[in-house]
């Protein structure tokens, strides 16, 4: 049996912890110990364990796995990377649906009601919040933050570092290369360049 470990004490970090306490993490039923990378929102965590972040202990650990619960996918990326690869857990709520010959890499929070279509596939470190729909073909690589509700046509390649705001949706086969930023209620209708930043208009 493992010992599951959360890496931050922010809002995502505490979403975890209530999902987990409600039973609704597939796998998880329990949370070892916070380890926290500032002071910032301890008192959240009161009822648990608290250590200090450190990379040298975590990396010598024995039967335990960690979920990095960090919402800022720069630091996330860099926090995943440090980490051996065994020590990395997928963090997936009960409510999340697979379908057929859907892969995925390690790292990952899937939060409620997200939808992986037919042969869809994720690589490492991403955070699908509630509602994503991933649909059929769709390739994402790793440290993506796709939330509320947004929509992935198929056949779409989503690279690394991308962030996707709520509610919006990425055509059908397109190609949104590395560190985009898509704002919230957009209708992406074209491929993107790297570090392309798409703001709604109003």
């Amino acid at each position: 049996m493992f010992k599951y470990n959360i890496i931050g004490t922010g809002p995502l970090a505490e979403q975890i912890v209530d999902f987990t306490e409600r039973g609704e993490i597939i796998g998880i039923d329990k949370i070892n110990t916070i380890h926290k990378l500032d002071n910032f929102n301890l008192r959240s965590f009161k009822n648990y364990k608290i250590k200090k972040f450190d990379l040298k202990k975590i990396n010598k650990s024995i039967k335990e796995k960690y979920i990095i619960a960090v919402n800022n996918l720069y630091r996330r990326r860099d926090i995943y990377r440090s980490i051996k690869k065994k020590l990395h857990t997928n963090c997936i709520h009960t409510s999340s649906v697979f379908y057929k010959y859907f892969k995925i890499g390690t790292g990952n929070i899937i939060m409620p009601n997200v939808i992986f279509m037919l042969k869809s596939s994720i690589k490492n470190s991403n955070v699908f919040f509630p509602g994503t729909i991933i649909s059929h073909n769709c390739k994402i690589n790793s440290y993506n933050n796709i939330y509320h509700n947004a929509v992935i046509l198929g056949s779409t390649q989503i690279d690394n570092e991308v962030l996707i705001g709520s509610n919006s949706t990425i055509n059908y086969k397109k190609k949104i290369h590395s560190q985009c930023i898509i704002s919230s209620n957009t209708f992406q209708k074209t491929s993107l360049k790297k570090g392309t930043i798409v703001i709604e208009k109003k």
